[in-house]
């Protein structure tokens, strides 16, 4: 089991979402949702990147996480998604449990304002949804091979501080890893590609990673 802090002065939300993309590609809700929060972190100024699958570190310390989770409603049995975000704002101490851990008020020396940060985090992550179902439909029409790039698996990747590095991998990276390998790049659903010590190639489409050494 793990331990969620959340002191006062942080962002913590969750979106309900009904999914209109292929069950196949629905893990690009939260991909993109991690897309949208460190778009609008580097416009407001800080150095923010990804670590797989949605960590958002600045400066090589996690200032937000995000989890999503697919539910099916009872009674009428729609399936939904959550998207859950945890961003560290205007905290300026953790505890020991969390030696990794920073805010946005520990990096820029400032306090933040609440309201209009999570009101650009939500309308950036509308407008993300949007372009994953605008690819959806080419890919649908013209075909995988033919199809354009994912601009939202793009933009990740331009933001990833994951890609060409060592990492241990597993649903808990820590404490139960299950192997190690390069990360060569993303899929366009989304999922990790890794190059494992043997040379093999293997796709990581859950879970989460940790870093093996500097960059």
């Amino acid at each position: 089991d793990r331990a969620w802090w959340a002191p006062r002065g942080g962002i913590y939300l969750c979106l309900a979402l009904v999914p209109r993309l292929l069950a196949e590609h629905w893990g690009l809700y939260g991909l993109g949702m991690g897309v949208a929060v460190c778009e609008v972190l580097r416009e407001w100024g800080v150095p923010a990147r990804i670590r797989w699958v949605n960590d958002i570190l600045v400066g090589g310390r996690k200032a937000a996480g995000l989890l999503a989770e697919g539910l099916t409603a009872p009674g009428s049995g729609q399936p939904y998604l959550l998207l859950g975000l945890g961003l560290n704002v205007n905290a300026r101490r953790f505890p020991p449990e969390a030696p990794e851990a920073t805010s946005l008020r520990r990096v820029t020396g400032r306090r933040w304002p609440i309201a209009p940060l999570a009101a650009h985090i939500l309308a950036r992550a509308g407008h993300v949804v949007g372009l994953l179902h605008h690819w959806e439909a080419g890919w649908l029409l013209e075909g995988p091979e033919a199809a354009p790039a994912n601009p939202v698996v793009r933009a990740w990747r331009g933001l990833s501080d994951t890609l060409g590095r060592r990492v241990v991998y597993g649903l808990d990276a820590e404490r139960a890893p299950e192997g190690t390998g390069l990360a060569r790049d993303v899929a366009e659903d989304g999922a990790l590609l890794l190059r494992l010590e043997d040379g093999v190639e293997l796709r990581v489409e859950t879970g989460e990673v940790r870093y093996l050494g500097p960059a």
